[in-house]
């Protein structure tokens, strides 16, 4: 019979809320959760760390990968909670660009008078005005947007009941991610949110089939992970662009034509040695 003490639950910032926290401890699950910025205790986490956060005693690296952390523990309603709180300095230059981007184009529909349909976006960092003298006067909430910039640019924040160490909490944390990307791959990239068979033999075969193909893709996305490929391109515009590629047979000659590679074509045969 499978207990909680069996399980260690890893959930994403989705499933935190003071009711699920207190449920986990009451039940004995072994757990580590991401903490949303709504909550109090990220935000006062942040707020702690902001100054001191970036230095070479706190540095985490996982997959070759390096970020900032640090590990504080707390006490929940007489628990206890291990928080560990992380800083990536290059993912916190790649959300301040596009944050920025997103707030110019909004600021630009609104003046426009265009519809905009993140209505909570508007709602935070902007403040709108309609006057029948001046008309429409669209202001940035610039206290809103530094807090962004400030408090979740960057950070991300895990809480945990088991897991004392920052390294093994975000490692264990990430193949979390891992093992999602499979299942969507499995249900989306390979067509299996339906068997469509008519027998145990033929399920199982596809089932067979699909599970080595599945190796094939996490192997695929492991290597793009450690080039760093996957901040520039997703999985599905590495497999479009390699779809682009065909040789062609003519009838009576022995040499197969290829088409013309891309840059990104040759430089992705070259990563995985085609």
């Amino acid at each position: 019979m499978i207990t909680p003490k069996m399980l260690s639950l890893i959930m994403d910032k989705g499933f935190f809320s003071l009711y699920n926290l207190e449920a986990l401890y009451k039940d004995h699950f072994h757990f580590a959760l991401g903490v949303p910025f709504t909550s109090k205790i990220a935000k006062e986490a942040v707020e702690k760390y902001r100054d001191t956060i970036e230095s070479h005693y706190n540095v985490v690296s996982v997959a070759g990968d390096e970020v900032y952390g640090v590990t504080e523990l707390q006490k929940w309603e007489g628990h206890r909670l291990y928080l560990h709180i992380y800083f990536d300095s290059d993912k916190a230059a790649g959300e301040k660009k596009a944050f920025n981007h997103k707030l110019h184009t909004t600021y630009q529909a609104l003046c426009n008078d265009e519809k905009v349909n993140d209505e909570k976006f508007v709602e935070t960092y902007f403040t709108i005005k309609e006057t029948k003298v001046r008309g429409r006067k669209v202001l940035y909430n610039d206290a809103a947007i530094e807090s962004h910039l400030k408090n979740r640019v960057g950070w991300f924040v895990m809480a945990s009941n088991f897991i004392k160490d920052k390294t093994e909490a975000l490692t264990i944390y990430r193949e979390k991610d891992c093992v999602e990307k499979s299942f969507d791959d499995l249900k989306n990239q390979m067509d299996m949110k339906r068997l469509r068979v008519h027998s145990e033999e033929t399920m199982n075969g596809r089932i067979f089939i699909q599970f080595l193909t599945l190796i094939l893709v996490v192997w695929i996305r492991q290597k793009l992970s450690e080039v760093k490929w996957s901040n520039k391109y997703s999985y599905q515009e590495i497999m479009n662009e390699i779809g682009e590629l065909k040789k062609i047979s003519v009838e009576g000659k022995r040499k197969n034509l290829t088409l013309q590679t891309t840059s990104l074509q040759n430089q992705i045969m070259e990563l995985f040695g085609l």
